[in-house]
Formats: structure tokens, C-alpha cells, sequence
């Protein structure tokens, strides 16, 4: 149970990080989510190496796609116009914004790294016979006590 709290907080702090630094970048915090899909390479690289399981040729088309998609938001600027709100960027200078989208993508990669850690605990919980559910309904539980009061305090 302790894993599966460690990475249900590691998952919520790294999705405030990225969505915070995204937000700060200027650009859609829609497009910086589609980073998250690296989780997917993150968790064939590690199912490979530890339980030799291997990708089709689809499998590694798709891997090879969302790489591309990675680098070329990566590359593509910040851009300008997300829809709604106030604008948390708007009083930056580009370079502050193009630092803000260098970490974000960071982030949101760090995220993927830790949602395919999150497959792996569950997988651990399945092979020494926990029930999935239950771990993550008392990990969630826990993260709630955790995180419960700083939404207190900042909301």
C-alpha cells in the first residue's frame, strides 16, 4: 500500500507541476497533456527489461508517433490563444514563457515516467495477490488525507 501512495502523490504533484508551468507558458495545457502518452514508452521499456514482454510492429509505429509528437511540441514555441480565463502568462517575456514550456514538457514527460511506475505497482499488486481496487482505493484515501489541507489552505 505504501507504493501505491507514493505514486498516486508522485501522479498529482506531477500533474500541478506540469499543468502549473504550462499554464504559465502561454501555451493550451490541452496540447501539453498529449505528453502524458510517454507513460506508454516509459512502460514498454520497463516491462521489456523486467519481464521480457516485447512490442509489435504497431506497438513500435505507435511509440515512434508520440515520440514525434513530443519533439514537435518541444520545438513548436508557445504559441498564443488558450481559450478561457485570465491569462497567467500574460505579463511574461517570451523567454520567460519558453522556460516555462521547457519545464512543462519536462514535467509532463516526469508524469508519463510515473504513470508507467504507477502500471508497474499495480502489476506487483497483482502478482502477490492484492486486490487492485482496494489498493488503489486506500492509496487514494491516503493521498486525500495528505493532500486535503494545502487544497484547504489554497483554495
Amino acid at each position: 500500500m505504501v507504493t501505491r501512495i507514493i505514486f498516486q502523490l508522485g501522479i498529482q504533484i506531477c500533474l500541478i507541476q506540469t499543468f502549473y508551468f504550462g499554464s504559465r507558458s502561454g501555451v493550451n495545457n490541452g496540447i501539453i497533456s498529449v505528453i502524458f502518452s510517454t507513460g506508454v514508452l516509459f512502460t514498454a521499456l520497463i516491462f521489456y527489461c523486467l519481464y521480457g514482454q516485447k512490442l509489435t510492429l504497431w506497438d513500435f509505429a505507435g511509440c515512434v508517433f508520440i515520440i514525434v509528437c513530443v519533439a514537435l511540441i518541444a520545438v513548436g514555441g508557445t504559441g498564443e490563444g488558450h481559450g478561457g480565463g485570465k491569462s497567467v502568462a500574460a505579463n511574461l517575456t517570451q523567454d520567460e514563457k519558453t522556460v516555462n514550456l521547457v519545464l512543462a514538457v519536462i514535467m509532463a514527460i516526469v508524469t508519463g515516467l510515473v504513470f508507467a511506475l504507477n502500471s508497474l505497482s499495480l502489476k506487483f499488486c497483482s502478482d502477490i495477490g492484492c486486490g487492485e481496487a482496494q489498493a488503489n482505493l486506500d492509496a487514494m484515501f491516503w493521498m486525500f488525507v495528505i493532500l486535503f489541507p494545502g487544497f484547504l489552505v489554497f483554495a
